[in-house]
């Protein structure tokens, strides 16, 4: 993928750790992530990609998202705009801090 300036939709959010998926969100430690959407495709970044060799921590199809629901329905903790996601069976919580990257995010 390009840089994220050819990015549909771009931003920075905190994401559970999928290896803390079973502790409550104030007991974990989140990651910042930038998230990059071209399409359907979503890539996750540790930090703002600057070209286009960037390695993605990860990527995921919005097509193959099986659950999305407010963090909060099991886990009281969580901020109060974070999602649950569940896509290809790997299972992440992101706090989307701001109502306006919801809206967008949720549109996708």
């Amino acid at each position: 993928m390009a840089a994220a300036s050819s990015a549909d939709h771009a931003g920075w959010f905190d994401k559970k750790p999928t290896s803390q998926a079973s502790r409550e969100w104030s007991s974990c430690t989140p990651q910042k992530r930038y998230f990059v959407t071209r399409g359907s495709i979503v890539q996750y970044f540790a930090s703002e990609p600057s070209g286009t060799g960037a390695k993605p921590n990860g990527t995921f199809d919005l097509g193959n998202v099986t659950l999305l629901r407010p963090a909060r329905t099991e886990d009281r903790t969580a901020p109060p705009r974070a999602l649950e996601c569940e896509v290809d069976s790997h299972h992440f919580v992101l706090d989307l801090v701001q109502q306006d990257a919801v809206d967008v995010w949720v549109e996708l």
